[in-house]
């Protein structure tokens, strides 16, 4: 038994002295450099989108987003969906939702949604293959916030409903939060 006990002792220090020997280096895995070519695709397609010839360095500065990637579709492709605010990408309805699909080593806009509050959830049900996307909305002042989706309909994503809501829930719909109030915030021109 202490022989056992040794031998993995001796084990554990021979690897742990491995890692920290001067020659050990730390690759980055495949899903890391993918992930950090993903976000850099993203940030240069969005300073093409966003900011027009004309947008001035000061109005370029205000310009901020959350962006989360996530499969929509269940095919194995990582959408983006991508919570632009600052200036005149945000109303008293909200802020702007862009939801884009790769293409290539950049992105295309399937659906641009003006006002939206957080948080942007991924939900379970489905329309016409996309999962839906659930977000935080108010009909009027007169109204409480609820929870309201945008189904994917002819080929872009369209609110469920455009006309006092019915009374819902206040449960959420079942799906998963992928930008919320806490998401880390970016700027397009750092």
């Amino acid at each position: 038994m202490p022989s056992k006990l040794v031998a993995a002792c001796c084990v554990t220090f021979i690897l742990v002295a491995g890692l920290f020997s001067p020659g050990a280096t730390c690759k980055r895995r495949p899903a890391e450099e993918d992930d950090s070519a993903r976000k850099d695709g993203l940030k240069a397609f969005l300073r093409g989108y966003l900011l027009a010839s004309d947008t001035s360095s000061e109005e370029a500065s205000a310009v901020r987003y959350s962006a989360a990637f996530a499969d929509l579709r269940d095919d194995g492709t990582r959408d983006a969906l991508v919570y632009v605010t600052g200036g005149a990408w945000c109303g008293t309805g909200g802020c702007m939702l862009l939801v884009l699909v790769p293409e290539g080593a950049s992105y295309r806009v399937i659906a641009r949604i003006p006002a939206l509050r957080l948080p942007i959830r991924i939900l379970k049900s489905k329309s016409n293959g996309w999962h839906d996307i659930g977000f935080v909305a108010r009909f009027s002042g007169a109204y409480p916030l609820y929870e309201d989706k945008l189904t994917f309909e002819d080929g872009t994503y369209e609110e469920e409903s455009n006309f006092a809501p019915a009374p819902r829930s206040r449960k959420p719909m079942p799906g998963v939060t992928v930008i919320s109030e806490t998401s880390k915030v970016q700027s397009l021109t750092r």
